[in-house]
């Protein structure tokens, strides 16, 4: 699986990360293609892991200020 996403919603990320997970899928991520933002914690969900240099960008998240959680919850309950 390949993604070219600018980011988006975090947790939407992070399910989809699970679920490629829980599929057994590879993630390849080539520098043609964007990845960056909230995309890269779907990319962390394949059961095997493939990237160029360069093709992931990876910044700190960001949560509304009426998210369930905040960032440090976030990060803990993030299983690769």
């Amino acid at each position: 699986m390949t993604f070219n996403s600018n980011g988006g919603n975090v947790h939407a990320a992070m399910a989809f990360g699970r679920t490629i997970r829980v599929l057994g899928l590879e993630t390849v991520q080539l520098r043609a293609a964007e990845c960056a933002s909230a995309c890269a914690l779907a990319f962390v969900g394949g059961a095997r892991r493939t990237a160029e240099p360069g093709s992931i960008g990876v910044h700190q998240s960001s949560f509304s200020g009426d998210a369930a959680l905040d960032g440090h919850e976030a990060v803990a309950l993030f299983r690769p």
